[in-house]
């Protein structure tokens, strides 16, 4: 399947338009849970002056614990409460990183046709949620900043590149990671990993030297990032650990996280549905994750006897290791694979590539029938994630409505929510309401009253019956779907 380039890219823009018609009906979902917090953060820092000046103090203000300019700047084109406009950023930004993704295949080897079909699958693939979210910004970027900095490494690896431009390109990559989200502090490890697997002897140590020298200057951007966190913005150099969301724990949950990063990338079959539901679709996706992994596993064998082995070992190595800290969370799901996935579809496009290049034609159409199914799943997949994240965030404005109908002056005390639990479930996309109701039913509310004093505040119940002495009478009770009461008990809003 050779193509003049021009053509051969042809591929990309048919995926990189199935991606747009994909995330289209996200483009105008109203904001919800942490949106509200940057939308805060950017009105809050850019009033009463300048565009220029909100602009700087947007950029140099913290974001909780954190100094994530680059995560809330897209804020900054929030018109009410509309999100199209960061949305559309977002849209544009996953399109780069698809074909930047080609590009970073055609410097380890590829024709301009494995490499477009490459940047292709990681645009169709069922885990690139990374456009679906408005505050996904900060994954975007460090998705973006991981392509790049193995597209530099591989091209100075196989000495196409000088060492300058190499080591300031990585730098600054690191840097625009850092900003975007903290995660970005494990791109240093990619130049170091083109060491670790192989050491270059002979006339070409200055190769090794490079790469080092690379990983330095990607360091040094990480502790300059942490330094100014530190200093000027008096955060901390890292999370809090003992955050329930930031736990961290060094046990079994290590293999199985890793064990279901490469299932993910295998499955094109909802990660969601699969661990919610169970039954067929579990045991679909198992068998044809099964079925992927036994044809990746020979395609890489074949590929390492072809002399791969050095590119095989450094994708395989930085697939694990980009993940950095969230390796040791008590569980992963698709929302934490986004820096490594471009990295795993590398690696089944090296297979792929071995198993087509000496394939009979009935092997080859068995070959394109497999990626057709998994196609079609995928696609199915990603559709069925966008309905669920325009459904959770028009539950949230439905959510707002419903409220200020029934409070159309807000008291000047702290209102309560009581809200119904529910089996939390396995993704956000099919969490109960209560989940997003921080940020929601505070800053939310706090924007649609134009009352900077109201304050809210929630706690969770099995039902109105179960709510103990100890804790507030409601104002609201909330359903699982996000559907606003009144207790029978009394009204507090006067």
């Amino acid at each position: 399947m050779n193509l003049k380039p021009r053509l051969a890219y042809g591929y990309l823009w048919i995926a990189a338009a199935l991606y747009c018609l994909q995330y289209v009906r996200c483009l105008w979902i109203p904001p919800s849970y942490d949106d509200w917090g940057m939308i805060e953060l950017v009105r809050t820092q850019s009033a009463g002056v300048g565009f220029i000046e909100g602009l700087w103090r947007v950029f140099v203000a913290p974001l909780g614990m954190f100094w994530r300019p680059f995560h809330v700047l897209p804020f900054v084109l929030v018109s009410g409460e509309s999100l199209v406009w960061v949305q559309l950023s977002k849209l544009i930004a996953v399109v780069v990183l698809g074909f930047a993704m080609a590009r970073c295949a055609e410097s380890f080897g590829f024709s301009a046709t494995a490499a477009s079909l490459t940047g292709a699958d990681l645009l169709l693939h069922q885990s690139q949620v990374l456009g679906g979210e408005p505050d996904l910004m900060g994954d975007v970027l460090c998705s973006l900043a991981v392509v790049m900095a193995v597209h530099l490494s591989a091209r100075f690896d196989g000495c196409k590149l000088r060492l300058c431009p190499y080591w300031i390109g990585v730098a600054a990559i690191t840097a625009m990671a850092c900003l975007g989200k903290e995660a970005g502090v494990v791109v240093p490890l990619i130049p170091a990993a083109f060491v670790i697997v192989g050491t270059r002897r002979g006339p070409l140590r200055q190769v090794t030297r490079g790469h080092l020298t690379a990983a330095v200057s990607a360091a040094v951007a990480v502790i300059l990032y942490l330094l100014i966190r530190f200093v000027l913005q008096e955060l901390p150099f890292i999370a809090d650990s003992s955050h329930v969301d930031y736990r961290f724990s060094l046990g079994l949950n290590i293999p199985r996280n890793v064990a279901l990063m490469f299932g993910a990338l295998a499955c094109p079959v909802s990660t969601i549905r699969v661990f919610v539901e169970g039954g067929w679709i579990l045991g679909l996706a198992v068998s044809l994750t099964l079925l992927i992994a036994l044809l990746a596993g020979c395609g890489i064998w074949r590929a390492y006897l072809a002399g791969r082995g050095r590119q095989i070992a450094i994708l395989t190595i930085l697939f694990i290791a980009v993940q950095g800290p969230s390796l040791l969370f008590a569980h992963v799901n698709e929302r934490n694979l986004t820096r490594s996935l471009s990295l795993g579809i590398l690696l089944l496009a090296i297979a792929a590539n071995a198993l087509w290049s000496d394939a009979s034609k009935r092997r080859r159409a068995l070959l394109i029938g497999l990626f057709g199914v998994w196609l079609g799943l995928s696609q199915a997949a990603m559709a069925e994630k966008a309905v669920a994240i325009v459904r959770m965030h028009e539950r949230a404005s439905r959510f707002m409505d419903q409220v200020q109908q029934l409070m159309p002056r807000p008291p000047d005390r702290t209102v309560i929510f009581a809200a119904e639990d529910a089996p939390p479930g396995y993704s956000e996309y099919d969490q109960p309401f209560w989940q997003h109701l921080p940020g929601t039913c505070d800053v939310g509310l706090r924007y649609r009253y134009g009352e900077p004093g109201f304050r809210a505040d929630f706690y969770v119940v099995s039902s109105l019956d179960s709510i103990s002495d100890g804790r507030p009478d409601p104002d609201f009770w909330v359903s699982v779907d996000g559907l606003v009461k009144v207790p029978p008990r009394g009204d507090k809003q006067e």
